[in-house]
């Protein structure tokens, strides 16, 4: 089973905290259900595996700063983003990077759905408009159970990303307020979402709370 749980604006840590927590349940047995955690991050800058901390431009960006172990290099998190973390056993499969595609798909779907032209393109990991990089996705997989995931510019300030090369990419992103006449918000976006991940990655009918902290 799928549960998915929007969990509101969250720091960075307790949201990672909560990946490993969820991971290790998989990992070791005690679960047999994948999540997909929804939340909202303070300004929070992280950096991938694929870099070195190079590629943030200033001396004191405006967040946090951490170094994790997802794929890809830096990048921001912050008010008006919707990061998804989904924890799901990838049943003995490899095929790490198919995953990411799915994960392209439910959020190409999901802009479309709003009413936003998006798309994979090869090479260039995320979701894109003729605007710019809407959403980034970066994951890990560790004992064939996934973690970390996706970030959707809702009503992101983008500013924050000058101080950084998002991704170690120089080219432009976009948010959603950008690309829409009537505004969308989080929970918008998280409405038309959920039901593109369930049929996407493959799952019945998933247990859904959403609320249950409420942003600040």
């Amino acid at each position: 089973m799928l549960r998915v749980r929007w969990l509101g604006r969250l720091d960075y840590e307790e949201a990672w905290d909560l990946q490993r927590a969820f991971w290790e349940g998989r990992v070791e047995g005690r679960t047999s259900d994948d999540y997909l955690l929804l939340v909202e991050h303070p300004p929070t800058y992280t950096v991938g595996r694929n870099g070195d901390g190079s590629n943030i431009l200033t001396e004191n960006p405006p967040g946090s700063v951490h170094f994790v172990d997802r794929g890809g290099d830096v990048t921001y998190h912050g008010p008006g983003q919707l990061v998804g973390y989904p924890i799901v056993d990838m049943q003995g499969s490899r095929d790490y990077v198919g995953f990411v595609r799915r994960l392209e798909d439910v959020i190409v779907g999901t802009l479309d759905d709003i009413g936003i032209r998006a798309r994979s393109e090869e090479g260039f990991t995320g979701v894109w408009t003729d605007a710019g990089k809407a959403a980034a996705i970066g994951i890990s997989v560790r004992k064939g159970v996934t973690m970390h995931g996706f970030a959707i510019n809702v009503a992101t300030d983008l500013a924050a990303f000058s101080h950084i090369r998002p991704c170690g990419v120089d080219r432009p992103v976009t948010r959603i307020a950008d690309l829409v006449e009537t505004p969308v918000s989080i929970e918008g976006v998280i409405e038309k979402l959920i039901p593109r991940f369930v049929k996407t990655m493959g799952y019945a009918e998933p247990e859904i709370q959403l609320g249950a902290f409420t942003r600040g």
